[in-house]
């Protein structure tokens, strides 16, 4: 019975740490369509150059400062478990578990590329959840201008070590 639950709460926390990093996905769309279409944002030269753990941060600082929350998106819950974020409390790096871009994401092209992921020792270095970015070149319409300006769209899988595309994980997030 033990064993059972065991492997139950385990594949319970997979999920939770996959939906974490489906959240940051969606924030971090959010964010780089937002600060996109409006580039003169006070924190859109941070976003650009925020590499690492500090790009969650940044979007955390965008985004999600002046919200409280109960449990912290950024924390993989394979490592640590309801990790609470008041809204006065500055999210710092060493509570991010995921890793972010080591690009400047406004430079993303039509292919999906890595943009986040659990660090290695998340899971064991067995797989890591990825979130997959990519952006596609738009115009705005209706607004008596066509400035162009990138529309970004985001998917979340769990690759193991032995898929291809580990290393491009590898080579396009970094801790």
């Amino acid at each position: 019975m033990g064993f059972a639950w065991s492997s139950a709460r385990h594949r319970g926390q997979l999920s939770h740490c996959r939906n974490n990093l489906q959240w940051l996905g969606e924030l971090a769309k959010q964010t780089l369509t937002e600060a996109s279409l409006n580039p003169d944002l006070t924190d859109f030269e941070e976003l650009k150059n925020a590499r690492g753990r500090d790009f969650w941060r940044v979007v955390w600082k965008i985004k999600l400062s002046k919200k409280p929350r109960e449990i912290s998106p950024f924390a993989c819950p394979l490592v640590h478990e309801n990790v609470a974020l008041s809204g006065s409390e500055e999210l710092k790096v060493d509570q991010i578990d995921y890793r972010g871009p080591a690009y400047n994401p406004f430079d993303t092209t039509k292919d999906y590329v890595a943009l986040g992921a659990d660090r290695i020792e998340n899971h064991g270095g067995k797989e890591m959840t990825v979130v997959f970015i990519r952006a596609d070149a738009k115009k705005r319409r209706g607004r008596g201008d066509d400035t162009p300006y990138l529309d970004f769209t985001h998917s979340v899988e769990t690759i193991r070590a032995t898929d291809p595309r580990w290393q491009h994980v590898l080579d396009k997030t970094k801790d």
